[in-house]
């Protein structure tokens, strides 16, 4: 009985709805990546690594939002998480997912497989792909239960993290408080980017994407 016991808490806990949510929209932007630069888009998927920004292709950086709302209002946590890391530009890539009719859609587990089957015959971005979806805690045992499935409501947009865009840092904190900024320790806050956001398909989104000629070659 103990070691029935012993079994039962080693197991990992499955991923909240709200990190499936949001482990799907890096995925899809992954997909989108890879459509562009090929399995060396892999390499450019840091989330899991808990660095600051979810994707890194030279010296742009992405940060992933997605929500199941129908508008692109989405939760920004820290002061940090819309700074840019030095000499690097930023963007948010909006992702809006909602329920599908019958047989349509996608769903976390379809999209990690289908993920893994398209670098499968590159061994190495296989083998970091595979760490990277453990490092984001989706266990290939646990796929079973990752099936809801959603389909996109809008086409993938990207917001430029520049002068226009509505962000609090740590700057505009101690502009606005003085000496009683450094009392502020962590801070939450939900930005609307409707109206700003580059939808995919248009020059603003393709120009956001790293330039080809980063890469002496492409494999789809």
């Amino acid at each position: 009985e103990l070691q029935c016991f012993s079994h039962l808490f080693e197991q990992t806990p499955l991923l909240s709805t709200e990190r499936q949510i949001g482990l799907l929209g890096e995925l899809l932007f992954l997909e989108r990546l890879m459509s562009r630069i090929g399995s060396d888009a892999v390499d450019a998927w840091m989330g899991p690594l808990a660095e600051p920004h979810d994707f890194r292709v030279g010296s742009r950086e992405y940060e992933i939002k997605t929500t199941t709302a129908s508008h692109r209002v989405h939760t920004v946590h820290g002061t940090e998480q819309l700074v840019p890391s030095l000499g690097c530009s930023l963007s948010v890539i909006s992702i809006l997912v909602g329920p599908p009719g019958h047989g349509e859609g996608t769903s976390l587990s379809e999209k990690a497989k289908q993920l893994a089957d398209a670098v499968r015959h590159h061994p190495e971005k296989a083998e970091r792909f595979q760490r990277n979806l453990e490092g984001a805690g989706l266990r290939p045992s646990q796929l079973e239960f990752y099936s809801r499935r959603f389909v996109l409501r809008r086409p993938l947009g990207v917001v430029y993290v520049d002068d226009a865009c509505p962000a609090i840092t740590r700057g505009i904190i101690d502009g606005a408080l003085g000496a009683l900024a450094p009392r502020i320790e962590g801070i939450s806050y939900d930005v609307n980017f409707d109206g700003l956001a580059h939808e995919d398909g248009s020059p603003g989104f393709e120009e956001s994407l790293p330039p080809l000629s980063l890469f002496s070659h492409r494999d789809r």
